[in-house]
């Protein structure tokens, strides 16, 4: 019988995810899915220093923005837990004792100064700077001896004799490491916590995970696991190391140094979900043919572990940005709603006097144009002011310049909009249209004017729905004040 996929993501609350994270959790969730199977989120906190409740909040907060829903962890449960590290510190103590009584482990009373020194003479002498065992034979009395001068304890893993150590990835095919060059490592701090290796070998095998499917900068971390998974008596998951995503330049790991900006960024700028799912996904993998745009659905149907890539990917913001344009001109204004308000509310903008049609009206005006939702405010921030700032450029070249010839044109546009019974569309183009053909001229020359008396630039959506979304009342308003103000 064969046995479930149980996956999880296992992320450390000291700061916000970014991209890279993400992206090795989409993966997860995408395959779970694929097969059927549990995703699992699993939170390690235990340094105590950086963790706060804070990042617990908001990881789980950036996965319900992207609709990734997990089967068991945080605010769902399951029958695995505790989901937290920091609740399971009974659990590795247990499992350290069974290394330490059947000689897997022995106590360390190295205090870091002394192996920080080690090492540094280690790479002087260009050798590697492993752990040199001299903790590994102490006897009874030497260990009472350092306890009594209240020197640290920790318990480290016994790597043992020259061996190799082979495992299967994935992605990446046979891999092999040589024990001699790992040094016995720590499982077990002074403080009593685990250290990364033990907390997540001990808690994959007790939460029956059966695929890790993590970074590729974990891939010098798994033989630690190997020897670890082999003592405890686990069974060995199987192992997917992803490449790694490279920074917009392809120089670098993409990191928060070199441009990586996290989930909470990326929504405050107004970036779509769908969008951010869709772009990560293809990040070193590929469906196998040339699709771009993917439903989340169409995802998780094609998502398999032989089609990640083996070499880096690059994080291409300007295909980020083209993709999200794209999900934005497709989607119905009525979708774009709920993120059009919030950006629109953060750049402090009073949106109470839009009910959810005119939102509609606006984000639809303006869908064609926009990269992000983040450029709304900026855009349309003529709507939400009681006085427009005039870009002094403008008023010169359009109202002032050939004796106020806009002014002129302006004062008689004013006039005849007063007098329309009824502030649609079709009725303004008609009069403006009329007034084009009498004077003979561009209809830029008769646009232009209406359009920096509104909203102060020279730069707005088609007058028409520009003179729509402000309304009759201000419209009219804005154009007597631009004249008072301008005028001679």
């Amino acid at each position: 019988m064969t046995r479930e996929v149980r996956v999880r993501y296992a992320p450390a609350p000291t700061g916000y995810q970014h991209i890279g994270n993400i992206r090795t959790a989409l993966f997860n969730w995408l395959f779970a899915r694929h097969e059927g199977g549990k995703f699992i989120i699993r939170i390690e906190d235990t340094d105590r220093e950086r963790s706060e409740e804070k990042f617990v909040t908001q990881i789980l907060d950036d996965f319900r923005w992207l609709g990734l829903d997990w089967d068991e962890g945080p605010g769902v449960g399951g029958n695995f837990g505790p989901y937290r590290q920091s609740e399971r510190l009974e659990i590795y103590r247990k499992y350290t004792e069974q290394l330490l009584t059947e000689g897997n482990a022995y106590y360390c009373y190295c205090t870091p100064e002394e192996l920080q020194e080690r090492r540094k003479v280690a790479r002087k002498e260009r050798r590697a700077p492993a752990y040199d065992g001299r903790c590994r034979e102490l006897s009874t009395e030497d260990q009472r001896k350092l306890e009594a001068q209240g020197r640290p304890r920790s318990v480290r893993f016994r790597v043992g004799e020259d061996r190799e150590i082979t495992f299967e990835d994935l992605v990446l095919g046979k891999t092999t490491f040589e024990s001699r060059q790992l040094g016995d490592f720590v499982v077990l701090k002074s403080d009593g916590r685990p250290t990364y290796h033990f907390g997540v070998v001990v808690d994959d095998w007790l939460m029956n995970v059966t695929h890790v499917i993590r970074a590729e900068g974990h891939l010098s971390n798994t033989p630690l696991h190997v020897l670890l998974i082999e003592s405890l008596g686990a069974p060995r998951p199987k192992f997917a190391h992803l490449p790694s995503v490279l920074s917009a330049d392809g120089k670098g790991k993409l990191s928060k140094r070199l441009g990586a900006l996290s989930i909470v960024e990326y929504r405050r700028q107004g970036y779509l979900p769908e969008a951010l799912v869709n772009f990560m996904a293809l990040l070193g993998w590929s469906p196998g043919d040339d699709r771009e745009f993917m439903t989340r659905d169409e995802l998780i149907e094609s998502f398999s572990l032989d089609r990640v890539k083996k070499s880096s990917a690059r994080f291409d913001t300007e295909k980020l940005d083209w993709m999200n344009a794209s999900y934005i001109r497709k989607m119905p204004a009525a979708e774009l709603i709920p993120t059009a308000e919030r950006v629109l509310r953060d750049a402090g903008c009073n949106t109470e006097a839009f009910g959810n049609d005119r939102l509609a009206e606006l984000v639809a005006v303006y869908q064609e144009k926009l990269t992000t939702l983040g450029e709304l405010p900026e855009k349309a921030k003529f709507l939400f002011v009681d006085q427009v700032e005039y870009a002094r450029k403008d008023v010169e070249k359009f109202l002032v310049k050939g004796d106020g010839a806009g002014l002129t044109v302006l004062r008689e546009i004013h006039g005849v909009l007063s007098a329309l019974p009824d502030w649609t569309g079709p009725e303004m183009e008609a009069v403006l249209k009329r007034i084009v053909e009498e004077k003979g001229v561009a209809f830029g020359k008769v646009a232009q004017p209406i359009r920096v008396a509104i909203t102060g630039t020279s730069v707005s959506p088609g007058i028409y729905d520009t003179l729509m979304l402000l309304g009759r009342e201000r419209s009219l308003a804005r154009m007597k004040d631009a004249l008072e103000r301008f005028g001679t």
